[in-house]
């Protein structure tokens, strides 16, 4: 059950994410993200910081933070994969 919760709320983020592109929806765009968020704490604490789920939770919030512009959240995110 917990996988599905998962895939969810990844799957709701990168659709919010997407529909809403344009620089006026940026407050969809942060949310979207805050829900990437959840989706990895979810990942970490359940299924730890090794799991391919993980990696794939810390390269999607580097895509969405590059996206935002937000370079540097991004880049953390990035050189977490390369650990």
């Amino acid at each position: 059950m917990l996988t599905i919760v998962q895939c969810q709320i990844c799957n709701l983020s990168f659709l919010v994410f997407e529909y809403n592109s344009n620089s006026l929806n940026c407050l969809f765009q942060l949310q979207a993200t805050i829900y990437q968020q959840k989706a990895l704490d979810i990942n970490e604490r359940e299924l730890g910081l090794d799991h391919p789920d993980t990696m794939k939770s810390y390269g999607d919030l580097a895509v969405f933070y590059y996206r935002l512009q937000h370079t540097e959240l991004a880049l953390k995110y990035v050189l977490f994969l390369q650990w």
